[in-house]
């Protein structure tokens, strides 16, 4: 005999469920707004704030997925272990290290460094828990979605090759400010 508790606490344990999707859009929403209310082209110190601020969301969902009891307030108090968030946190590590090596490319006062192809190597593997767990949902019933199951593969591996260019072409330099060297605490 099946008890019922069980097969819905497997069901609610999947990768993308009600919450992590609903997580994954706030991430790419508050990215978004990070992204365009500090926008400037070429300013080393906004570019910092916004990686910090993006690195600090990304280890708020990392401590978020690795717990095991979230209480909010004395009302509700569920186990976190049903609802896995590990889907966002993944995702918001594959956002921040491409967004970083995007940046890298695009800014002419940001240069091309090692250690932001070191970021691009953590994004690879987060990169692949995503992708990994959205080809599980994907059946390749129809010539689309095999063809997109493809697409995925090829994108995790030219995760790997950006990484590569940042090692050959980089320099041992970290462009990011700490946030003492900001001007607004000076």
């Amino acid at each position: 005999m099946i008890r019922m508790e069980n097969t819905k606490s497997k069901f609610n344990h999947s990768y993308f469920n009600k919450i992590a999707i609903t997580n994954l859009f706030l991430i790419l929403i508050v990215f978004a707004f990070i992204d365009f209310s500090l926008w400037a082209d070429d300013v080393i110190e906004l570019i910092s704030i916004r990686f910090y601020l993006k690195l600090i969301i990304c280890l708020f969902y990392f401590l978020l997925s690795k717990s095991q009891e979230v209480s909010v307030g004395e009302i509700i108090s569920r186990d976190v272990s049903s609802f896995d968030l590990a889907a966002p946190f993944h995702f918001s590590v594959l956002y921040i290290s491409l967004w970083l090596g995007g940046v890298s490319l695009y800014s002419s006062e940001l240069f091309t460094s090692v250690y932001i192809g070191l970021f691009l190597i953590v994004g690879g593997g987060a990169a692949f828990s995503f992708i990994h767990e959205l080809i599980k949902i994907i059946t390749p019933s129809n010539i689309f979605m095999m063809l997109l199951e493809k697409i995925l593969r090829v994108l995790v591996f030219s995760f790997f090759i950006f990484a590569l260019y940042f090692f050959i072409n980089g320099e041992l330099v970290w462009q990011i400010l700490p946030f003492y060297e900001w001007s607004i605490f000076r």
